[in-house]
């Protein structure tokens, strides 16, 4: 929810300086993100599964990033 409410503020805001800090703030939030995806991983698969989910869902991010 908050991610959203960030993107569309990027998308109305017209000052450069709002958009880098509203930038600075989604980046900070996909890198929690990111080390959340990690750390469950780490708890609920096994190392020889690992590899594959990673894999998974880095080609569904670039899919979908690319879609939009």
């Amino acid at each position: 929810m908050f991610l959203a409410l960030i993107l569309l503020l990027m998308s109305s805001i017209r000052e450069p300086l709002y958009i880098i800090v509203l930038m600075v703030g989604f980046g900070f939030f996909n890198a929690l993100n990111r080390i959340a995806r990690t750390n469950w991983m780490h708890h609920s698969t096994s190392m020889a599964q690992r590899g594959r989910i990673d894999g998974g869902l880095a080609m569904f991010t670039t899919r979908v990033q690319s879609l939009s």
